[in-house]
């Protein structure tokens, strides 16, 4: 590593955890003031307001935790004369990189989920109260008998399966950055030689498997080393080796992109019965998952160039807000239902 490039590293690395500091302020401080005034905020949006605050916490702990994993001193076990070797660079535990990146996610789309259901709450919930037109009190009625019928909870169901999926296959990019998996292979659709995967012996490399603490045994007694079992053997290439760690990034993305589509047709099937706005996020879903795609192969056919890579790391937030946002749309309203109840009770009253 040049001066140069650590100079460009601290950079970034400032700038993001200034970022994360002005975030963390300009949310929490007016979450609090929302959450100690009676009567702004409702105890439902309240506890979301205190548990984001705390997640924005909890990852800036983590990105310290993670940032301190690559502070290691390389020449800590080398002769005072040792030259530098590639090997040397510091790098940060990719596990703790993956953890930093889940929260992340995790915060923003509570921050997005929290946002949405506020503003569709307070648009119908303010049509209920101010008497709207029969038509606006006929839609209204019409999208909560629709949040309760059996075919829109099935299609929530869906909708809460397909977002575990691209949050998971979001989430294993992380272990893709941190391993340098992207550089391994840097073809498409095949992984080397014409073949869709790689040999059984680099996706099950024995250097991988996950150790387990057993006896040594006495000098006297000699015998093979005990072979790590399947289980072990699978548990620790998945998350520790490159190839292995590529090749199922690569089967989540083309798993999502599939899912995705067939998610899209679903919703046109049963657009009728869907709220307002499920079937354009759920479009943008769809077109965002392909755009996503391409970006990754372009991401591995250039050998993994830091603009593009960080695109393509954009585009997965890109796709898990249109998710999120199908989520919020479907969420009933429980505040528009109070609402829509107490207009309902008074027009009897007054008829």
């Amino acid at each position: 590593m040049t001066l140069e490039d650590f100079k460009m590293i601290f950079m970034w690395e400032w700038s993001h955890r200034i970022l994360g500091r002005v975030i963390g302020v300009f949310f929490g401080l007016p979450a609090l003031y929302f959450c100690m005034r009676r009567g702004v905020a409702t105890p439902d949006v309240r506890w979301k307001l205190l548990a984001i605050t705390a997640g924005i916490g909890f990852q800036g702990l983590l990105g310290w935790i993670m940032v301190a994993s690559g502070l290691k001193d390389p020449y800590e076990n080398e002769p005072a004369n040792a030259q530098p070797r590639p090997e040397w660079t510091p790098r940060v535990s990719h596990f703790k990189l993956a953890a930093h990146l889940s929260t992340a996610f995790a915060v923003y789309m509570g921050m997005l989920y929290t946002a949405v259901n506020i503003l569709r709450d307070n648009t119908l919930a303010s049509a209920a109260r101010a008497g709207a037109a029969p038509e606006r009190q006929a839609l209204l009625g019409k999208v909560l008998a629709q949040l309760q019928s059996p075919a829109v909870r099935k299609y929530r169901r869906v909708a809460i399966g397909l977002l575990g999926l691209v949050f998971t296959t979001a989430v294993y990019g992380a272990f893709v950055a941190g391993l340098d998996a992207g550089l391994v292979y840097s073809e498409f659709p095949t992984m080397g030689e014409g073949r869709l995967l790689p040999p059984k012996s680099e996706l099950l490399d024995a250097r991988y498997a996950v150790r387990t603490s057993e006896p040594v045994p006495s000098p006297d007694v000699t015998r093979e080393p005990a072979q790590p079992t399947f289980s072990r053997m699978w548990l620790g290439n998945l998350m520790q080796n490159p190839v292995t760690v590529q090749a199922v990034h690569r089967f989540l993305g083309i798993t999502t992109l599939l899912s995705m589509f067939g998610f899209l047709r679903y919703t046109k099937k049963v657009k009728a019965l869907l709220p307002p706005g499920t079937k354009r996020f759920a479009t943008g879903a769809a077109h965002m998952t392909v755009l996503q795609v391409l970006l990754g192969i372009s991401t591995l056919i250039y050998m993994v160039p830091v603009p593009l890579a960080a695109t393509h790391q954009a585009g997965s937030v890109v796709v898990l807000t249109f998710m999120t946002c199908v989520l919020g749309v479907l969420r009933k309203p429980n505040q528009a239902l109070r609402a829509f109840a107490q207009a309902r009770a008074a027009s009897k009253v007054q008829a």
